[in-house]
């Protein structure tokens, strides 16, 4: 699992855990 990186301001906490899983999530 990769670290706890700040992710993107996203609206919802479940988006930022997905982008983690798949860094191919830059549509948000």
């Amino acid at each position: 699992m990769s670290p706890p990186k700040p992710c993107h301001p996203c609206p919802f906490i479940l988006l930022c855990i997905h982008s983690s899983l798949e860094p191919s999530s830059d549509k948000f």
